[in-house]
């Protein structure tokens, strides 16, 4: 009678520790599983996800083909230019052609509203000449204050001698940007304007997308947002209000 007992409780004790073995063995596994059904589930989610950002800004591109429909043109009506770089605020002088110069005179920062914080304009003016007549002044976004941390900007030009024109770019801080549009009219008078191309809002950011610049004249500029071809004319996106914030 006691070796059947004690056999039966070796049974009973080898059967109960076989169980725990097989059970702590499956854990693992049930945790694995479980992880892999939850990233299947989150990687079809972030391709959901994905698939909707893409639908969304191929709608903002036709949007904006669609907006803008009236200004098309097509490869063959850019014009020919000649585009160079300057060093921001450091840029001076620069020649174009035969006759026009440009010059850059570094002026005083303006508070518009006395505060540090507030918008601000410059004494800054970029001096267009011809033959060394001055022809036409701008206002510049670059001052000689390093505080506003302009130091790290840049400019472009893009100059049409055929039709007399010249597109200025200034850019420092990212985020802040003027375009200014010289251009000789037929009584040889020359104007300077300040213009902004439209461009196109990117899905889930604040930044909108600029258009590559391609070439100017007869009042227009040519941009090219989303490879397709627009001629924007410069009096129809003027911009008179010349103060400005930084980042």
């Amino acid at each position: 009678m006691k070796i059947q007992i004690i056999i039966l409780s070796m049974f009973c004790l080898v059967s109960c520790k076989s169980g725990n073995e097989t059970r702590d063995a499956s854990e693992p596994t049930d945790a694995l599983t479980g992880l892999a059904h939850s990233s299947t589930e989150t990687l079809e989610q972030m391709n959901k996800r994905l698939q909707n950002q893409l639908q969304e800004e191929e709608k903002l591109k036709a949007d904006f083909s669609k907006n803008y429909q009236r200004y098309r043109c097509e490869e063959n009506d850019v014009p020919l230019v000649e585009d160079s770089t300057g060093p921001g605020r450091s840029f001076r002088s620069m020649q174009f052609g035969d006759h026009l110069a440009l010059k850059l005179d570094l002026g005083a920062l303006i508070r518009v509203n006395g505060t540090e914080s507030g918008p601000m304009r410059t004494k800054s003016r970029y001096r267009l000449l011809w033959d060394g007549t001055r022809v036409a002044d701008a206002e510049s976004l670059y001052s000689v204050s390093t505080a506003t941390g302009d130091e790290g900007g840049s400019n472009r030009f893009t100059y049409n001698p055929s039709t007399q024109s010249l597109l200025v770019f200034e850019e420092f801080c990212w985020s802040t940007m003027r375009y200014i549009f010289f251009q000789r009219s037929n009584d040889s008078k020359w104007t300077a304007k300040y213009f902004w191309p439209p461009s196109r809002p990117i899905f889930g950011s604040p930044v909108n997308r600029h258009g590559k610049i391609r070439g100017i004249g007869n009042g227009k500029v040519y941009v090219e947002v989303d490879g397709q071809m627009y001629a924007f004319p410069v009096d129809d996106f003027l911009v008179k209000a010349l103060e400005f914030t930084v980042g």
